[in-house]
């Protein structure tokens, strides 16, 4: 049952290949056809009729939903689907419109692919991004508007999630408990210690973004004192790094703290440039440690970037930036390379998933609130 399963119209079926079997999920077929019928997706005929006369989608949609997709066991209907043909061959369900055109069809597309099969119109198959976005936008379409997340990002007036506050939801780690413990162990407040290294890295961001955008220099004085000599050096690492980059290459900023959302997240980067041609997506870290979350994080940026700019990333960089001395440390992913770009997108495939996973956790979270009325 892990095989894609097509949908298309009868018009298209001298295009399917010999191993696609088209399944008629009409109420009447067409005179010629003689293939094979599933009647359990077809809607019923009182409801097309007044669709038929007023042509409201919607209504359509919720009686079709109500009477016909509410009382079936999706399990059941797949595995039905699979006993119509053979082992090697793949179904295809098909109906009249064609694929631009409102059809019941794409609402058993709609279902299945809610419950995790790959569904797609015949001549139009998804990449594994594509399809990954297909799920999160079935379950996020409903939750955005009225789940108010962390963090104030919005993509058409509707609130969406901070992609930090995703990867913080679905990836909890033992080692990050442990590091707390240890920290509490020596008499040193978690929070407060996490609020004041926080604040060292927003110095620093907003150091580095005034230097690039208006050559303007750091005033330390300005700083917490607790702040200044950690960012003075991450600064120092930063001024550094700048210099050996830009004296043997062509360097264009094109984003400084670029804000960027989509209709499932959002986030902001901390810099895009553009090196010898080649679009480089850098994230600026004053943290200690190096961690594959990084890259997750940076790959929800280029899926972003991609979408809303146009822009493919050829180059990734997490440049952490030392606090305690002169010293940059560059963690580079170099898209040119196979190796490098396959890991690359499977981040940004993975990032998707969790995303799926965010919202498939507070779309449960709200049935169980209404069918229980209790808090999750």
């Amino acid at each position: 049952m892990n095989k894609i399963i097509y949908t298309s119209y009868f018009g298209n079926i001298k295009n399917l290949p010999k191993n696609i079997i088209p399944i008629s999920i009409a109420g009447k077929k067409p005179d010629w056809y003689k293939g094979e019928e599933y009647k359990e997706l077809a809607p019923e005929i009182e409801f097309w009729r007044e669709w038929e006369r007023t042509k409201d989608n919607y209504y359509y949609l919720q009686e079709y939903s109500k009477q016909i997709l509410d009382t079936l066991n999706v399990i059941q209907v797949v595995s039905e689907l699979y006993n119509l043909i053979n082992e090697d061959e793949y179904i295809c369900l098909v109906c009249y419109e064609e694929p631009w055109k409102f059809c019941h069809r794409h609402l058993v597309k709609k279902w299945l692919s809610s419950y995790g099969f790959q569904c797609v119109e015949f001549g139009n198959e998804l990449s594994p991004v594509e399809y990954t976005t297909d799920l999160i936008k079935s379950i996020a379409r409903d939750i955005n508007t009225k789940h108010e997340f962390s963090d104030r990002y919005t993509y058409n007036k509707n609130y969406v999630p901070r992609t930090t506050e995703i990867l913080s939801a679905m990836m909890h780690e033992d080692s990050l408990m442990k590091w707390s413990n240890h920290l509490g162990f020596k008499r040193i407040n978690y929070s407060s210690f996490m609020e004041e290294a926080a604040n060292k890295g927003t110095y620093t961001h907003d150091s580095i973004e005034k230097f690039l955008l208006h050559n303007v220099e750091p005033d330390y004085e300005s700083l917490p004192a607790l702040a200044r000599s950690s960012v003075q050096n991450a600064f120092g690492s930063f001024k550094s790094w700048w210099a050996i980059v830009n004296k043997n290459n062509k360097v264009e900023i094109v984003f400084i703290e670029k804000k960027l959302t989509c209709p499932y997240f959002g986030g902001t980067l901390d810099c895009l440039l553009k090196i010898n041609g080649k679009y480089w997506l850098i994230d600026f870290k004053t943290s200690n440690h190096m961690n594959y979350k990084y890259y997750l994080q940076l790959g929800s940026y280029a899926y972003m970037l991609k979408e809303n700019e146009k822009i493919d990333v050829d180059g990734v960089l997490v440049l952490k930036l030392n606090k305690n001395r002169i010293e940059f440390d560059e963690n580079v992913l170099d898209l040119s390379l196979s190796e490098h770009r396959t890991f690359f997108n499977d981040c940004i495939q993975e990032f998707l998933f969790l995303t799926l996973a965010f919202y498939g956790r507070i779309d449960i979270q709200n049935k169980y609130k209404r069918i229980t009325g209790k808090e999750y």
